[in-house]
């Protein structure tokens, strides 16, 4: 007998948390000044964490990017797509506003609470347009993830490993694209950081800069994704 899928309301409880999980130990590695290869590891670990914690309940997307690349595959309804992205951005929220209680105004400020937003000064000192080369790495490290996530769950796949490739290849794809679009590959976890960021007294404007990148890279990565692992099913 097949064991019942749980609630929406308990999977949503799980999706929260594990994001939180996630989102904050990346971040309260970024603003309390660690390495790009620590922040890395963190975000690592956090998804690792996140997925055995909370898997077996919510599915552990942690990512809008992800549910959405598992509805396209239909793996997932779409009528639970909005409260499943709802539940990921309120984690990310209450995980940067911890982060800012614990670090700090000056932390806090120094580090925007672990926001994202393209390397402007340095891929403008070598000719590069700062949004082109945000976007487009936030393209591909997202498809490379997503491309994971699609993969590692396939029942075909050696069980019990999908939570620490997944874990593996996010933590990866951070530190590479660290110095370039700051490794966001997830909407949610850069969304909740910049409105943590306007709760505690930042600019909008500040806050949002360049914001756009951090939706429309990782959805379109998670799209060409879907559609790869659709043409090699």
């Amino acid at each position: 007998m097949s064991t019942p899928k749980p609630s929406l309301p308990k999977r949503l409880v799980a999706e929260l948390l594990g994001t939180f999980m996630l989102v904050f130990m990346g971040t309260f590695a970024i603003t309390t000044g660690q390495s790009n290869l620590n922040i890395g590891l963190a975000f690592a670990v956090g998804a690792i964490g996140a997925i055995y914690a909370f898997g077996h309940i919510s599915g552990a997307h942690l990512n809008p990017a992800i549910t959405f690349a598992l509805t396209l595959r239909r793996k997932f309804p779409w009528k639970e797509v909005v409260p499943y992205a709802a539940a990921q951005i309120a984690g990310s929220v209450v995980a940067a506003l911890l982060n800012a209680s614990i670090v700090g105004q000056t932390l806090s400020r120094t580090y925007y609470l672990g926001t994202t937003y393209p390397n402007v000064q340095a891929l403008q000192n070598v000719g590069v347009a700062p949004a082109v080369a945000a976007l487009i790495t936030e393209t591909v490290v997202t498809f490379i993830l997503i491309l994971t996530v699609l993969g590692a769950t396939e029942q075909e796949s050696p069980g019990g490993f999908a939570g620490l490739a997944i874990g593996l290849v996010l933590g990866l794809n951070v530190m590479l694209a660290a110095d370039i679009s700051g490794g966001s590959l997830n909407p949610a976890r850069t969304l909740g950081p910049a409105l943590a960021q306007v709760f505690i007294g930042i600019s909008p404007i500040t806050a949002f800069d360049y914001h756009w990148i951090y939706w429309v890279g990782p959805l379109a990565g998670s799209f060409i994704a879907a559609l790869v692992h659709w043409g090699k099913s």
